[in-house]
């Protein structure tokens, strides 16, 4: 996983801007069928039972079998107490699947944490794409 952090957050801080329209033309430039997986890619991510808790959002970026990786924020994640870090698919809906998460890579810095996670049948992961001027 050493490896794999620096790449991720680089990946990520060259490609999201890219995916970025104005605000005026963000309905129209992204296709319903990519919101959709988009949506579906995203996680809630909770940090313990108690209404103090931290939590924050996260992209499954990577899918290998039942083992994926989120991808958050190390201000949320770091807050984590052992056993207490969950993400949560579908958040706010009946189908709300609710699973124990790992905090296995966290940059200060760029304020980016990957979790890991161990579940059937996780969604299609966001791709995250180098950008061409990189």
């Amino acid at each position: 996983m050493g490896s794999l952090l620096p790449a991720m957050t680089r990946a990520l801080a060259l490609s999201v801007p890219a995916m970025l329209a104005p605000v005026g033309d963000a309905f129209a430039a992204i296709e319903v069928d990519t919101l959709a997986r988009i949506k579906c890619a995203t996680v809630f991510v909770s940090l313990g039972q108690h209404r103090n808790s931290g939590r924050g959002s996260g992209l499954l970026v990577h899918r290998d079998g039942s083992r994926g990786l989120v991808v958050t924020n190390a201000h949320v994640a770091a807050k984590a107490v052992e056993g207490g870090l969950r993400v949560v698919f579908n958040s706010g809906r009946r189908k709300a699947d609710s699973i124990p998460a790992t905090l296995i890579g966290l940059s200060r810095s760029r304020d980016l944490a990957v979790l890991e996670l161990n579940a059937p049948n996780l969604p299609e992961p966001l791709k995250i794409a180098p950008n061409a001027r990189a």
